[in-house]
């Protein structure tokens, strides 16, 4: 990305971006590793900032997926509380990684909801627009935030009430959790006509020696 630091200066040279260009394959913070030497360097101009560049070189740590994604927010307090349910499906439908609502307290005391969905960054003006669309808001914030991501399967158990989907999230190639599928769960439940937490709680039971395998 590009992006001003507010430095009226140069802070790096035509060789040093093509070098960036050609060796970084993702920009970001420093994820978690393990360091076996650091360099520094500093240049002769003097700036508001340390005039410094410092490198890193280590392997990297396999515990979960790095990337940075957007929050996108908006508060509302005028809006039919039936409408979220519509705009939470059209935004899903988008691409929204997530979207959740957050009680608030707003200027002059009432009582608001603060909209949050996230996104990829390809997705934000396409998911913007529906927010603009869809609610009574006339501005929304924009965020970017990293998130670590365990690595996610669907695998199938067999139970007592047929085969059921489990998610199963793993770190460096070795499973952590896992959550049998909702959708599996209730489907089973309402067709053999037994309560949805039997099923949920056998497809967990079978489900746990994924773990342990």
């Amino acid at each position: 990305p590009v992006y001003s630091s507010g430095i009226r200066s140069e802070l790096t040279t035509p060789t040093g971006a093509a070098l960036l260009s050609h060796f970084v394959k993702h920009w970001g913070p420093l994820p978690e590793m393990r360091v076996r030497s650091v360099g520094y360097g500093a240049g002769k101009r003097d700036l508001a900032i340390p005039n410094l560049l410092r490198v890193f070189i280590g392997d990297l740590e396999e515990t979960a997926a790095y990337e940075t994604i957007l929050s996108i927010e908006t508060n509302i307090d005028d809006m039919n509380p039936e409408f979220y349910q519509h705009v939470f499906e059209k935004l899903i439908e988008e691409g929204a990684l997530d979207v959740y609502t957050t009680p608030i307290i707003m200027k002059k005391s009432r009582p608001g909801v603060k909209l949050s969905v996230l996104a990829r960054e390809e997705d934000r003006d396409a998911l913007s627009r529906i927010v603009f669309a869809e609610t009574t808001t006339a501005g929304v914030r924009i965020a970017r935030m990293d998130r670590l991501v365990l690595d996610r399967e669907i695998r199938s158990v067999a139970t007592v009430y047929g085969e059921i989907g489990v998610k199963v999230f793993s770190s460096g190639g070795h499973p952590v959790t896992l959550s049998p599928e909702f959708e599996d769960c209730r489907a089973a439940a309402k067709t053999l006509g037994v309560p949805l937490k039997k099923v949920y709680d056998e497809a967990r039971k079978r489900a746990d020696s994924l773990l342990k395998g």
